[in-house]
């Protein structure tokens, strides 16, 4: 039931629009909309959902309302990148430079005292050595739980608020983001806005002909960034 899960105040660009002089088409609208991501399939499926939300795709609903006509078919091209060489998030192996960024970070004096010597974090690290057999410090707890979590499983009784007050799961949360954030946030968050440079070069490259495009009517319409 696509009703269940689309919501409909998604649609930015309802079909209805489109199809007074373009039904039964095919439409690729590659120069209008550019749609970009990673090449991991659980971000793919993300894009593909979202936008069949902005299009109010239902297709039967559209036949009914314009008189059984088809409404048209939209094709969007999918641009990505190998991951390796992707320019979509932090990587090193674009700009190197991450490489110095990051170990400036992580030895400074700020990450040793947040991470390294903090009493409160060796006792969460020795708990969960003891207890679940797991390095806090490798990343792969924090993911396990949040997808616990997100799934509505039940955590290990330890670590469930209702078992103890301190709620050591939100203490782990924070402690993982934090780790993961600091680099990012380092030194006025050098490491942060040389990452995202080339991003913001391709997605300023695809817009800016349109934003420098003269408005000369109030029905124009502003670009969308989502």
């Amino acid at each position: 039931n696509r009703t269940s899960i689309v919501d409909y105040r998604m649609n930015l660009i309802p079909l209805s629009e489109i199809h007074n002089n373009r039904m039964n088409d095919t439409i690729v609208w590659d120069s209008l909309i550019r749609y970009r991501s990673d090449d991991e399939e659980r971000t793919v499926m993300s894009g593909q959902v979202f936008l069949s939300g902005i299009f109010g795709n239902d297709k039967e609903n559209d036949s009914q309302n314009n008189n059984n006509k088809s409404p048209p078919n939209i094709i969007i091209p999918f641009h990505t990148a190998d991951y390796d060489r992707d320019i979509i998030r932090a990587n090193p192996n674009v700009c190197p430079r991450l490489n110095d960024l990051q170990h400036q970070a992580e030895t400074s004096k700020e990450y040793d005292a947040m991470f390294r010597t903090s009493e409160r974090i060796s006792e969460l690290r020795t708990l969960m050595r003891d207890k679940l057999e797991w390095d806090l410090d490798v990343g792969v707890p924090f993911d396990c739980l949040m997808t616990t979590v997100c799934t509505d499983r039940p955590l290990p009784p330890i670590l469930r608020p209702d078992q103890n007050s301190s709620s050591i799961y939100h203490e782990i949360a924070q402690y993982s983001m934090q780790k993961i954030m600091f680099k990012s946030l380092y030194n006025n968050a050098e490491y942060s806005k040389l990452a995202m440079r080339p991003l913001w070069r391709e997605i300023f490259t695809n817009m800016n002909p349109f934003i420098n495009i003269p408005t000369t009517t109030t029905t124009a319409q502003p670009p969308k960034l989502a």
